[in-house]
């Protein structure tokens, strides 16, 4: 069980790491309540670190303030993931141009490629998800700006969650290495040939089908 009693620490950001955690392996699905009295009981807290840490994972897009004030965890309509996917692919694209200019290397895609097919042998979905995350957030830190970094991280928890409850999984764990090597390929090629135009395109594509949506009409 992933929510436990907190013993020690910053009771706010544990809390916050273990709903979070909570959140986004399933044990707490999309459209679940999340109470504040009943997770302190369960962690063994006051009321009050719970409800500061739901405000903060409220700001990620994790859980969202129903009518009464009580929270949910957040679920996505068909209008969220299109201009999820389009937040995503204008912060990935951007960082995709930076890094190349700068001919960062692409050592984290690689480990985290290398993590993701680790993830696939063991047939473990949320490490998979895991993962894939990890391949996209050295993509945009290969970009060197920093306020392009702390802009993704804004929306990277929406993305996993997200991936989760589209059920992504089940629609692409066919091929979901290939596609990685594929992009990372092209990123190769685009540090060798300067021409980003295929590598931007095909990670359009490649963001579009995680969340099931249609590629951008521009």
């Amino acid at each position: 069980m992933t929510i436990q009693a907190i013993r020690a620490g910053s009771l706010v950001e544990t809390v916050r790491q273990q709903l979070r955690l909570a959140i986004l392996s399933g044990e707490l699905p999309v459209g679940e309540a999340v109470r504040d009295s009943v997770v302190a009981a369960r962690m063994e807290v006051s009321r009050a670190p719970v409800r500061e840490a739901l405000r903060a994972l409220e700001q990620s897009g994790l859980v969202v303030k129903t009518p009464n004030k009580s929270y949910v965890v957040a679920s996505f309509t068909p209008r969220d993931l299109v201009d999820l996917a389009g937040v995503r692919t204008a912060l990935e694209g951007l960082a995709s141009r930076l890094a190349v200019s700068a001919r960062a290397s692409p050592d984290g895609m690689e480990q985290a490629l290398a993590r993701l097919h680790e993830a696939v042998t063991a047939d473990d979905a949320v490490a998979m998800v895991s993962t894939d995350r990890q391949f996209h957030e050295a993509l945009v830190a290969a970009s060197g700006n920093q306020r392009l970094v702390a802009s993704y991280a804004q929306i990277r928890d929406q993305i996993e969650l997200a991936l989760h409850a589209t059920d992504a999984l089940t629609r692409g764990r066919e091929g979901l290495v290939e596609r990685h090597e594929e992009l990372l390929a092209e990123y190769r090629a685009a540090l060798t040939n300067r021409d980003l135009s295929t590598l931007l395109k095909l990670l359009e594509e490649h963001i579009a089908g995680g969340l099931g949506v249609p590629p951008l009409d521009v």
